[in-house]
């Protein structure tokens, strides 16, 4: 079986910047700018489930349900990155009532194990990323599933708005849809790009042809 190669380059949205994605640290668990104890002690944490912890061993009356206003540190967007934060956002979302569950298929289980495995190496290693022609294909076929809407959305339509179900690229990523499935593409199945005069920040907007990512020779 043939192997399909993805090029791992930051991709760039609509507007021409980087995209960003949460920081993620070896066990992929979000990275928090520094936080200071909410139960009034001198430590900062940049884990949740590590401040969690100390605040049950330290501070066990501080409330449970308390809102913790910590902030995500981001990182740009790669495939990899992005492939690991999709499988993780559908894995999650197409249990119970999630908004993918009417597209979940009887293979994705197994699918899903094995392009994580990919992307995750990839992703560690700052390497291309490999799959093989059936995660490949797997993977392009994902994005395009049509997810329903949900009663609510259809309920606050107004009469002349006709129903269109969204694909799970569009629940994603919205108007940055084209942008993330074209930088998941090998190279030989993109669309050609045309790369914009740069702005006044040095970044080359793409036009709606552009293939997502960053042009060869320019500093983002």
């Amino acid at each position: 079986m043939a192997w399909q190669t993805i090029p791992n380059n930051t991709i760039i949205s609509f507007t021409g910047k980087p995209i960003r994605l949460p920081l993620r640290d070896e066990d992929f668990e979000v990275v928090y700018k520094a936080y200071h104890c909410p139960g009034g002690c001198d430590l900062t944490f940049t884990s949740l489930s590590i401040m969690r912890d100390h605040i049950a061993d330290e501070h066990p009356d501080f409330p449970a349900d308390k809102v913790l206003n910590m902030i995500p540190q981001d990182q740009d967007a790669t495939p990899s990155l992005v492939v690991l934060e999709l499988l993780l956002t559908f894995n999650v979302q197409s249990q119970g009532q999630g908004v993918f569950a009417p597209v979940r298929k009887t293979n994705d289980a197994q699918q899903l194990t094995i392009v994580w495995q990919r992307a995750w190496l990839s992703h560690t290693r700052h390497e291309v990323l490999r799959l093989k022609d059936e995660q490949y294909k797997w993977l392009k076929a994902l994005l395009e599933r049509k997810v329903p809407l949900t009663k609510a959305e259809r309920e606050n339509m107004s009469a002349d708005e006709k129903p269109e179900a969204r694909t799970v690229a569009d629940v994603m990523y919205g108007m940055t849809a084209y942008n993330v499935q074209q930088a998941l593409l090998v190279m030989a199945e993109r669309d050609a790009v045309d790369v914009s005069e740069p702005n006044e920040e040095g970044l080359h907007l793409l036009s709606p042809k552009g293939n997502g990512v960053e042009p060869v020779g320019v500093s983002i």
